[in-house]
Protein backbone atom coordinates (compact mmCIF):
# COMPACT_ATOMS: atom_id res chain seq x y z
CA UNK A 1 0.00 0.00 0.00
CA UNK A 2 2.47 2.13 1.20
CA UNK A 3 4.41 1.35 -2.55
CA UNK A 4 1.47 2.39 -4.29
CA UNK A 5 1.33 6.13 -2.88
CA UNK A 6 4.69 6.81 -3.89
CA UNK A 7 4.50 5.60 -7.17
CA UNK A 8 1.50 8.01 -7.42
CA UNK A 9 3.26 11.07 -5.81
CA UNK A 10 6.34 10.17 -7.97
CA UNK A 11 4.38 10.29 -10.28
CA UNK A 12 2.83 13.58 -10.20
CA UNK A 13 6.15 15.35 -9.61
CA UNK A 14 7.31 13.45 -12.59
CA UNK A 15 4.41 15.42 -14.99
CA UNK A 16 4.85 18.32 -13.18
CA UNK A 17 8.35 18.39 -13.76
CA UNK A 18 8.14 18.08 -17.70
CA UNK A 19 4.81 20.11 -18.03
CA UNK A 20 6.79 22.69 -16.22
CA UNK A 21 10.11 22.58 -18.12
CA UNK A 22 7.80 22.62 -21.71
CA UNK A 23 5.10 25.45 -21.26
CA UNK A 24 6.84 28.72 -22.56
CA UNK A 25 5.62 31.71 -20.46
CA UNK A 26 4.54 34.80 -22.29
CA UNK A 27 6.19 37.63 -21.68
CA UNK A 28 4.71 40.42 -18.88
CA UNK A 29 5.85 43.22 -20.75
CA UNK A 30 6.49 43.55 -24.01
CA UNK A 31 7.30 47.61 -25.25
CA UNK A 32 4.87 48.99 -27.98
CA UNK A 33 7.00 49.29 -30.43
CA UNK A 34 7.97 45.50 -30.54
CA UNK A 35 4.10 44.51 -31.24
CA UNK A 36 3.35 43.60 -34.41
CA UNK A 37 0.58 46.27 -35.52
CA UNK A 38 -1.56 46.86 -38.36
CA UNK A 39 -0.88 49.61 -40.57
CA UNK A 40 -2.63 51.26 -43.47
CA UNK A 41 -1.73 54.53 -45.28
CA UNK A 42 -3.66 56.56 -47.82
CA UNK A 43 -2.08 59.77 -49.26
CA UNK A 44 -4.02 61.77 -51.84
CA UNK A 45 -2.64 65.06 -53.76
CA UNK A 46 -4.54 67.55 -55.70
CA UNK A 47 -2.04 69.70 -57.39
CA UNK A 48 -3.13 73.03 -59.21
CA UNK A 49 0.38 72.60 -61.86
CA UNK A 50 1.12 70.44 -64.51
CA UNK A 51 1.99 67.47 -62.22
CA UNK A 52 -1.62 65.26 -62.32
CA UNK A 53 -3.91 64.34 -59.04
CA UNK A 54 -3.26 60.95 -57.35
CA UNK A 55 -4.03 58.18 -54.79
CA UNK A 56 -1.61 55.99 -53.13
CA UNK A 57 -2.71 53.30 -50.90
CA UNK A 58 0.05 51.23 -48.85
CA UNK A 59 -1.96 48.55 -47.55
CA UNK A 60 -0.88 46.25 -44.05
CA UNK A 61 0.65 43.60 -46.15
CA UNK A 62 2.89 45.50 -48.24
CA UNK A 63 0.63 45.58 -51.26
CA UNK A 64 0.35 49.53 -52.86
CA UNK A 65 -2.32 50.65 -55.21
CA UNK A 66 -1.27 54.05 -57.14
CA UNK A 67 -4.73 55.52 -58.91
CA UNK A 68 -3.51 58.13 -61.11
CA UNK A 69 -5.93 60.66 -62.82
CA UNK A 70 -6.01 60.89 -66.84
CA UNK A 71 -6.14 63.61 -68.52
CA UNK A 72 -8.30 62.00 -71.07
CA UNK A 73 -11.01 60.29 -69.25
CA UNK A 74 -12.91 60.39 -65.83
CA UNK A 75 -11.57 57.07 -64.90
CA UNK A 76 -7.85 56.60 -63.09
CA UNK A 77 -5.42 54.85 -64.24
CA UNK A 78 -4.93 52.06 -61.31
CA UNK A 79 -1.52 50.53 -60.89
CA UNK A 80 -0.44 47.85 -58.30
CA UNK A 81 2.49 47.42 -56.18
CA UNK A 82 4.24 45.65 -53.66
CA UNK A 83 6.65 46.69 -50.57
CA UNK A 84 9.68 44.22 -49.87
CA UNK A 85 9.25 42.94 -46.78
CA UNK A 86 11.92 45.13 -45.62
CA UNK A 87 10.83 48.29 -46.88
CA UNK A 88 7.41 47.40 -45.01
CA UNK A 89 8.66 46.85 -41.56
CA UNK A 90 10.75 50.20 -41.88
CA UNK A 91 8.05 52.17 -42.60
CA UNK A 92 5.90 50.21 -40.04
CA UNK A 93 8.29 50.83 -37.59
CA UNK A 94 9.36 54.52 -38.50
CA UNK A 95 5.88 55.13 -38.18
CA UNK A 96 5.29 53.67 -34.64
CA UNK A 97 8.41 55.92 -33.34
CA UNK A 98 6.80 59.12 -35.28
CA UNK A 99 3.61 58.88 -32.86
CA UNK A 100 1.03 60.55 -35.76
CA UNK A 101 -1.74 60.75 -33.19
CA UNK A 102 0.35 64.35 -31.69
CA UNK A 103 0.40 65.25 -35.29
CA UNK A 104 -1.84 68.37 -35.96
CA UNK A 105 -5.12 67.41 -38.15
CA UNK A 106 -4.25 70.58 -40.76
CA UNK A 107 -1.26 72.12 -41.60
CA UNK A 108 -2.71 75.33 -43.84
CA UNK A 109 -0.94 78.13 -45.30
CA UNK A 110 -4.00 79.47 -46.74
CA UNK A 111 -7.77 78.19 -46.67
CA UNK A 112 -8.86 79.39 -50.20
CA UNK A 113 -6.38 76.82 -51.73
CA UNK A 114 -7.12 73.74 -50.53
CA UNK A 115 -9.45 72.66 -53.72
CA UNK A 116 -6.79 73.53 -55.87
CA UNK A 117 -3.51 72.66 -53.72
CA UNK A 118 -3.63 70.23 -51.15
CA UNK A 119 -2.16 66.95 -50.08
CA UNK A 120 -3.85 64.33 -47.29
CA UNK A 121 -2.77 61.74 -45.52
CA UNK A 122 -4.81 59.39 -43.57
CA UNK A 123 -2.93 56.82 -41.18
CA UNK A 124 -4.59 54.04 -39.39
CA UNK A 125 -2.72 52.02 -36.91
CA UNK A 126 -4.72 49.51 -35.26
CA UNK A 127 -8.15 50.66 -36.14
CA UNK A 128 -7.75 54.13 -34.99
CA UNK A 129 -7.05 56.80 -37.75
CA UNK A 130 -5.35 60.03 -38.19
CA UNK A 131 -5.93 62.26 -40.86
CA UNK A 132 -4.18 65.35 -41.65
CA UNK A 133 -4.89 68.05 -44.44
CA UNK A 134 -1.97 69.86 -45.62
CA UNK A 135 -1.79 72.92 -47.65
CA UNK A 136 1.34 74.46 -46.52
CA UNK A 137 5.23 73.93 -46.55
CA UNK A 138 5.59 73.89 -42.44
CA UNK A 139 5.04 70.48 -41.90
CA UNK A 140 6.50 68.35 -38.91
CA UNK A 141 9.72 66.50 -39.96
CA UNK A 142 8.53 63.55 -38.99
CA UNK A 143 5.32 63.39 -41.04
CA UNK A 144 7.56 65.32 -44.18
CA UNK A 145 9.47 61.78 -43.91
CA UNK A 146 6.91 59.39 -44.18
CA UNK A 147 5.04 61.60 -47.00
CA UNK A 148 8.62 61.16 -48.87
CA UNK A 149 8.53 57.65 -48.67
CA UNK A 150 5.26 57.38 -50.07
CA UNK A 151 5.91 59.42 -52.73
CA UNK A 152 9.09 57.42 -53.16
CA UNK A 153 6.75 54.44 -53.61
CA UNK A 154 5.13 56.39 -56.37
CA UNK A 155 7.74 57.32 -58.29
CA UNK A 156 8.87 53.07 -57.90
CA UNK A 157 5.83 52.40 -59.16
CA UNK A 158 5.15 54.66 -62.30
CA UNK A 159 8.77 54.11 -62.98
CA UNK A 160 7.84 49.89 -63.26
CA UNK A 161 4.34 50.73 -65.00
CA UNK A 162 7.19 52.54 -67.52
CA UNK A 163 8.83 49.65 -68.45
CA UNK A 164 6.56 47.25 -68.80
Amino acid sequence: MQIKHIYIFLSFVFCFFFTAQSTSYPQYRQSYFEQEHQIDISYSAKKHSLTRDYEIIVKNNGDMILLQSNDYSNKPKIIYGKLSEGELEGLKEFIIKANVSNFDNEYLADNDFIALDSERIKITIDGRAKDVLISSSSVPPKLQAIINAVKKYRARLLSNAAKE
